[in-house]
């Protein structure tokens, strides 16, 4: 992340008032609906409505969130909101070397397009992004197939996934 590590929650919120008041992102609080706890973050982020762009990014997900459904729903829900204001590309940037971020990217059903090596500097080091785009085209298949892995059946009374996302994604297309 480009942002953090925080010192203390006093130095997250001052970040986070930042970005609310004038950044150029634009951020939703993640709450789980049982429980009403925020567990995390996410943004859209170089919107470019104008050009039907724009990028999912800015995640910030607690421990309670990250490889969970809960993640694949609130990312689910962000890509489409996005297809259904008529925006006609999502991108997703990270790190290169964020394996856990790529493969998320890719799990979704975005695309890998390319590598832009020496992309910033980020806490002290160069930092190669690799970019993902997933396309209004591409949308339907993939949302029906994230819709069925999110259904209720997948998941046995313990939360345990029946079967896996890539097993839907073969069917909907």
């Amino acid at each position: 992340m480009n942002q953090g590590p925080f010192a203390n929650q006093g130095d997250f919120l001052s970040w986070l008032a930042g970005v609310a008041i004038g950044g150029t992102a634009f951020y939703y609080a993640i709450v789980d609906m049982g429980s009403g706890a925020a567990l995390g973050l996410a943004a859209y982020m170089n919107v470019e409505a104008d050009a039907g762009c724009l990028e999912v990014g800015g995640l910030h997900f607690s421990a309670a969130m990250r490889r969970g459904r809960l993640a694949t729903e609130a990312l689910y829900l962000l890509l489409r909101q996005a297809f259904e204001l008529g925006f006609r590309r999502c991108e997703w940037r990270c790190d290169a070397h964020n394996a856990a971020s790529v493969r998320a990217a890719l799990r979704l059903g975005f695309v890998f397009e390319c590598l832009w090596r020496k992309r910033r500097v980020s806490k002290g080091r160069n930092r190669d992004a690799a970019c993902f785009s997933l396309l209004d085209g591409e949308w339907p298949a993939r949302g029906r197939a994230l819709e069925a892995w999110l259904h209720p059946a997948n998941f046995d009374r313990y939360g345990a996934q029946r079967r896996r996302l890539a097993e839907f994604a073969g069917e909907s297309g």
